[in-house]
């Protein structure tokens, strides 16, 4: 059952696990989701800590710095990009 007071710390840990989901498939789609579950969690943790909001943020951040990571990755070596891109057709 559900306790007061913990719906952002929820929220946010269910918007990380889709963000990992959508981070699988398309690594920048999950950018909405990562951002998002991070304000809830960082909320919920700043009123009421909970673990599925300390949670919620470790995946979260974690998301984020991987979209950064690969985001930079890209910029600086597009060739990566234009190989895969010419390996799948």
């Amino acid at each position: 059952m559900k306790k007061s007071g913990e719906g952002l710390g929820i929220s946010g840990f269910t918007l990380s696990i889709a963000g990992i989901y959508s981070f699988i498939w398309i690594s920048f789609l999950s950018l909405p989701f990562f951002i998002m579950g991070t304000i809830f969690s960082w909320i919920q943790i700043k009123n009421k800590k909970t673990k599925l909001g300390v949670a919620g943020l470790i995946i979260n951040v974690i998301g984020l710095l991987l979209n950064l990571l690969i985001l930079v990755i890209l910029v600086y070596y597009p060739d990566i990009l234009q190989n895969l891109l010419l390996q799948s057709s």
